[in-house]
Parts: structure tokens; sequence; C-alpha cells
């Protein structure tokens, strides 16, 4: 009888202690703030986009008043010390920005600044449409040219 009673003791110290350590690591979020700002000022209504690629989960939320967004994930897709990347779109601006970070605790805080990220390079499609022009051109007169001889 005693042997039961410490065996039922022992299982029900293990079931009452054990999972609760391991459930509050699991079950635990990590919390994601930060300001979206452009030319130092900050943004209001810009879509902000959380992504750890470990494991391929992300977040999305947009920004307040101030700038400022707030989301979460799982501390199981996004341990502590994981790399996260997080990018903005501004729709009203036409503008986007984007930053990598590590995650540094249970409250990363990641700030992002919008910048023009389209590419600037020129635009050569009125030359290539003048030299196929010219060239056309060029084979029109060469063909005429040699047909209309005596």
């Amino acid at each position: 009888m005693k042997l039961w009673l410490r065996l039922g003791l022992a299982a029900l110290a293990l079931i009452c202690v054990v999972p609760r350590s391991t459930q509050a690591s699991a079950a635990s979020d990590i919390r994601f703030v930060g300001t979206v700002t452009y030319q130092g000022q900050p943004t209001e209504g810009v879509r902000v986009y959380v992504n750890c690629p470990q494991a391929g989960d992300y977040a999305k939320s947009p920004t307040d008043t101030q700038g400022n967004y707030e989301m979460t994930l799982p501390a199981v897709s996004c341990p502590i010390g994981a790399d996260v990347k997080v990018w903005v779109i501004s729709d009203k601006l036409h503008l986007s920005g984007w930053t990598f970070s590590k995650i540094t605790g249970a409250t990363t805080r990641v700030d992002v600044e919008l910048r023009n990220l389209a590419p600037q390079v020129p635009e050569y499609g009125w030359l290539a449409g003048a030299l196929a022009t010219g060239a056309g051109v060029s084979v029109v007169m060469y063909t005429r040219r040699r047909y209309m001889r005596p």
C-alpha cells in the first residue's frame, strides 16, 4: 500500500511540475514593436510584415497615427536569437522599406525607415525605339535603291 502511495505521489509531482516549465516556454509569444518613419516623421497607415525565415511564419499589422506597430508571433517559430525580417509598404506614399534584426527577448523593437526602393536605372525604351525605326528605314531604302537600278 505504501509503495502505491509513493508511486502515485511521484507521478503526481511529475505531472504538476514538468509540464508547467515546458508549457511556459512553449506557450509564450514574441512581441514585436517599432515605429515606421519617412524622412524622420512617423507614418500612419503603413502595412508592416514581420517574417521569421526559419519557420516561414509571419504576422502583419498596420501602423497607428504615431507610426507605431505591434504584433506577436509564437516563440516556437521565432525563438530568441533567431533572425527576423521586417518590411513595410506604404500605398499612400508609394514607398517601401525593410530591415533585418535578431530577436533579443520577449519584446523586440525594430524601427524601419520608408525609402524609395525603385531601381534608379534610366529608361532606355526611347533609345531602342529610335534605333529600331532607323534600322527599318535603312533596310527599306537599301532595298528600294537596289531594285530601282536600271
